[in-house]
């Protein structure tokens, strides 16, 4: 178990992995297209026939072709769906419901121009959840009921944050980065701090929204520099910090989730989890396959895409042993 042996990493960080699928899709006689947001799935009867790109072009399927959507089920249901054209809505993807949005995160990524060697940091494997007290839940909910004057006042101490450090876990590191190390810090935040800046250019969002995140991420830097002080003597290379505006920019979150659906007890029912199966949505060639299907995380998203795969292809038995193949193909 991974808690007790650690996980596994790929090696030449996470984008290796966005290389690797897109090598087997293409191997496969597929293709994938980058900064072409889709805008609507087509429905017609309750049968999806293809998307609507930003851009005003439609594209239809192929015979015997299937829509399989990776985003969140609200984004699904609010953005994707027109709701004349689809049966109703679970109750659990309705504002109030279990699948509803989960909390907003910051990210920081610091780049450093020490090697982990230098800074004590080159045999940190593991990941590590750090809060003041142990009473996060408290400490964090406390902290989120704050009004943006009084985080960038300072007026609590920042509650907890989550720190790994992928230049220390990637074996292509060193080739690819010489002399340089890295951190990754991600802490939730509250998103009601953001919303008034939702619909701003991303990079032009004023002045307010710009104190509000760099206090942020100081603070976020500063804990981090408390639980491993070897840090405050680093040489900081690179500096940046992403707001739940970011989340919803880049990873077309709707309001600052990284996890997707909350992760409320309620949600993983038996009930709940039997409606959020691949064919939650009801239309043919309609398939859900995001996280929200299962659990978030990438294990969760690998065994939702898993799972959609076997709806899609209408063959489970054949595709779960596929999968359970091709990881014994990797493990040495």
């Amino acid at each position: 178990h991974f808690s007790k042996d650690g996980g596994f990493y790929p090696v030449g960080g996470a984008g290796a992995i966005s290389h690797a699928l897109v090598q087997t899709i293409r191997e496969q006689g597929g293709d994938v297209l980058v900064r072409c947001p889709v805008k609507k799935i087509l429905v017609e009867k309750t049968r999806a026939y293809g998307v609507l790109l930003d851009s005003g072009k439609e594209v239809l399927l192929a015979p015997r072709g299937q829509v399989i959507s990776g985003v969140s089920l609200r984004t699904l249901y609010c953005s994707l769906l027109d709701s004349a054209q689809v049966p109703r809505a679970p109750s659990t993807v309705e504002d109030k419901g279990c699948l509803r949005e989960g909390m907003a995160f910051m990210s920081l990524f610091v780049g450093l121009e020490n090697t982990g060697h230098e800074l004590g940091i080159d045999s940190i494997q593991g990941n590590a959840w750090a809060f003041r007290g142990p009473c996060f839940d408290d400490l964090v909910q406390k902290f989120c009921s704050q009004s943006p004057e009084d985080v960038i006042a300072r007026k609590l101490p920042w509650p907890g944050v989550f720190v790994g450090f992928p230049s220390s876990k990637d074996p292509a590191w060193h080739d690819d980065f010489p002399g340089k190390s890295n951190v990754t810090v991600v802490a939730p935040v509250n998103w009601e701090w953001f919303a008034p800046f939702d619909g701003t250019r991303v990079h032009k969002r004023g002045l307010e929204y710009d104190k509000l995140k760099k206090s942020i991420a100081d603070q976020m830097w500063s804990f981090t520099c408390e639980l491993y002080p070897q840090l405050k003597k680093a040489k900081i290379g690179h500096f940046e910090a992403g707001s739940p505006l970011s989340n919803n920019y880049y990873i077309g979150s709707r309001k600052g989730e990284i996890y997707g659906a909350d992760h409320s007890y309620e949600r993983f029912s038996l009930g709940n989890l039997i409606d959020t199966r691949p064919a939650i949505t009801r239309v043919e060639n309609l398939f859900a396959a995001g996280q929200d299907v299962l659990c978030g995380g990438f294990a969760g998203a690998l065994f939702a895409g898993t799972l959609g795969a076997s709806a899609a292809l209408g063959d489970w038995p054949a595709v779960w042993l596929g999968a359970v193949w091709s990881g014994f193909r990797y493990i040495p």
